[in-house]
């Protein structure tokens, strides 16, 4: 297995290179829970101003990385909401064709959508479920069936029919 980090012989067992010349500057062994960061992200610049001791703590913190997102326009309510972009080529691959920021905002534009946009609270959205419950389908199976919306909808719905 070939390692990103430059290896090196020292006194007849391989180190890696950056903690032994850390080492080396600092005149005493390493810590175990110090760590040596290459400053500019390249693990093969092992340049002493490109090496800074830290804890796993700010290591971790240095190499987090920010999901990437996509700022999108709620059909329902109209505001601006984020949504991780793998979430978004998802849903856009897979034919969704609204943007919700919530389930609320899901429900109610599913009701718009299946209305001819006059949301009533929960007239024929309402009565699909209602239907599918009495037959006795799982919430999967009525959003399946209905081809409009998702199981996550029909479990909202239910969780908050009153």
């Amino acid at each position: 297995m070939q390692s990103e980090y430059k290896h090196i012989m020292y006194k007849g067992k391989i180190v890696l290179e950056h903690r032994k010349i850390m080492e080396d500057i600092i005149k005493r062994p390493l810590e175990k829970e110090e760590l040596v960061h290459h400053i500019d992200g390249n693990p093969w610049n092992n340049n002493i101003e490109n090496l800074k001791i830290v804890t796993k703590e700010e290591h971790m913190k240095l190499h987090k990385k920010e999901p990437k997102t996509v700022e999108l326009i709620c059909d329902t309510c109209k505001i601006k909401f984020k949504r991780l972009l793998r979430m978004h080529k998802y849903k856009t691959k897979n034919k969704y064709k609204h943007k919700y920021c919530s389930k609320k905002c899901c429900i109610i534009g599913t009701e718009k959508y299946l209305t001819g946009n006059k949301y009533k609270g929960t007239s024929k959205f309402a009565k699909i479920i209602e239907k599918g419950l009495k037959k006795g389908l799982t919430p999967y199976a009525i959003a399946k069936q209905s081809g409009k919306f998702s199981k996550g909808t029909v479990y909202f719905y239910l969780k908050n029919k009153k």
